[in-house]
């Protein structure tokens, strides 16, 4: 909103006339508010509003393989190993864990 007053000097140069004045500008959604300044000289109002910059738009690749693909794509990943190399990993584990453990107590009291 810009509002003030000037005077108009009549033809003798003694005589003024003040007329005021008002003045409303709506701006836009995707003015940057806090940019906006005013110059004024030799009379010209020069109001400047900059738009917002707007952030570059990011491109998402969009995947069109199967979901378990995904799923073991991720995992793999993720974990730095796939499934088969887990599985044997396990596998490798729980043998030699066999060769240590307990040997298995029969009961020969049981009756079957």
């Amino acid at each position: 909103n810009i509002s003030g007053f000037r005077r108009i000097l009549s033809r003798d140069g003694e005589t003024s006339k003040r007329n005021r004045f008002n003045y409303s500008v709506q701006v836009e959604d995707d003015t940057d508010l806090s940019k906006i300044h005013a110059n004024l000289s030799d009379g010209v109002l020069v109001i400047t509003a900059p738009k917002k910059v707007r952030p570059e738009p990011i491109a998402v690749p969009i995947s069109t393989e199967s979901h378990e693909t995904f799923a073991k794509r991720t995992y793999e990943k993720n974990t730095g190993m796939d499934k088969k190399s887990e599985t044997k990993a396990i596998e490798e584990k729980g043998a030699s864990s066999d060769a240590t453990a307990k040997p298995e107590t029969v009961d020969d009291n049981k009756d079957d």
